[in-house]
């Protein structure tokens, strides 16, 4: 479990079952060890300048041509993106290498990371909400750290529920597992063996 970032601005009913979807697996024989993603809070931020300046580069030729066939949303965060100095992606694929070598340093001491899988999911957005970029409320996406961290340094994950919101809708909560490289193998064992022992991902929700 990492001591540092993963569980902050989370839901505290996710928090709660993921810390108790641990200590599930801690009766079954697991060992918890705490360990430590230093610089796990600039995973997002160098995401989004990555992910932004490749996608304009990728999508250049169609920005240009067929302007009109991209969400107007995704068109304005891959124009804006054009205009990313390179000196800040530089800076990014450097953060980039930081936390790759900390990941390294985490699956030292562990076969997996168990963090929340974020917040529960919201309730549609009414009409006029949904046309706009702003979603007033909503974390940032710099804070989505529990699949950032992932993307950034191409670790396998495996999500699987754990519980559900205690308030009305029930919505499901997810427990998330980070592995080493090409080991999705052992992901694949430690969620069978949580599904196995509870009946979460039995559970339907009143439709």
């Amino acid at each position: 479990m990492p001591s540092n970032y993963f569980f902050d601005k989370v839901n505290p009913e996710a928090v709660a079952a993921v810390r108790a979807a641990i200590r599930k697996l801690d009766d079954m024989g697991a060992t918890t060890v705490e360990v430590q993603v230093p610089h796990a809070d600039l995973a997002g931020a160098a995401l989004l300048i990555i992910a932004m300046a490749e996608g304009a580069c990728f999508h250049e030729k169609r920005l240009k041509e067929t302007p009109e066939l991209f969400d107007p949303v995704a068109r304005e965060r891959l124009e804006a993106a054009k205009f990313y100095p390179a000196t800040e992606y530089i800076k990014a694929q450097r953060i980039r290498t930081i936390l790759i070598d900390e990941m390294r340093r985490v699956f030292e001491k562990c076969d997996v990371m168990a963090v929340p899988a974020g917040n529960p999911a919201s309730k549609l957005d009414p009409p006029e909400m949904a046309k706009s970029d702003v979603k007033p409320g909503i974390s940032d996406v710099t804070r989505r750290g529990s699949t950032n961290i992932g993307d950034m340094v191409g670790m396998p994950a495996l999500v699987i529920p754990c519980g559900f919101t205690s308030e009305a809708p029930a919505r499901p909560l997810g427990l998330q597992f980070y592995g080493k490289p090409f080991d999705e193998a052992t992901l694949f064992r430690v969620g069978h063996a949580y599904e196995s022992a509870t009946d979460w991902q039995k559970r339907r929700p009143p439709l």
